[in-house]
């Protein structure tokens, strides 16, 4: 970047409207290797796919690892709009089991980039795990499974973003397993606590900004 660029937008501080938050999104991406080989989840653990008669199993889930990073943007839709989505081809909705229980969401999208990039990707659109469930390796093993996933789909680029609403150790760990950041945006969203999707005392580590 020209450094002429970066006084191309002028240092602010904003104050938000009533009600919403901002976060910094981090897009990033890696390329898919022809040896991005599948690798086994630890004994006891399963992937079970959710489509469409699932969608009241896959909004209970994604509140349930989504609720202390502030997810919201599945619990927006309507069931029949969350039927839809969770029917296409191209989406691979999966909860992850522990003795019968659902303790995470992984999710792949697969489909042709932005013209900027107009390759064949796979985005990992969704990795969550219950609080209770960190710790023990799983992420890695899912990030694994997402690339072996990507190669199969034959996408060249694998996607992932993250925001500072997220646990805070997301970013370091993507970058670890081979994540390459690309951009930066700001979002500004209404405070999903206001809109009723979670409770106002969730998530107490995110400032809940008053009507």
């Amino acid at each position: 970047m020209p450094a002429s660029d970066l006084h191309s937008f002028a240092d602010q501080i904003i104050d938000l409207p009533k009600g919403k938050l901002v976060t910094l999104k981090t897009y990033l991406s890696m390329p898919v290797e022809g040896d991005s080989a599948d690798i086994p989840l630890p004994d006891g653990y399963a992937l079970q796919r959710l489509g469409a008669a699932d969608h009241a199993r896959y909004r209970a889930l994604f509140a349930k690892v989504g609720e202390n990073w502030l997810w919201f943007s599945r619990l927006l839709l309507k069931d029949d709009a969350l039927e839809t989505v969770l029917s296409q081809p191209h989406c691979h909705a999966h909860a992850l089991t522990y003795g019968g229980e659902d303790i995470g969401l992984f999710e792949l999208q697969h489909q042709t980039g932005p013209q900027d990039h107009p390759e064949t990707e796979t985005d990992l659109a969704f990795l969550g795990l219950a609080m209770a469930a960190r710790g023990r390796g799983l992420g890695t093993c899912l990030v694994r499974k997402a690339q072996h996933h990507a190669r199969l789909k034959g996408a060249q680029r694998l996607t992932i973003n993250t925001c500072q609403l997220d646990d805070p150790r997301a970013l370091g760990f993507y970058q670890r397993m081979g994540f390459r950041v690309e951009k930066l945006a700001l979002e500004i969203l209404t405070d999903p606590r206001h809109l009723g999707l979670y409770p106002k005392e969730s998530a107490p580590h995110i400032a809940l900004c008053p009507l």
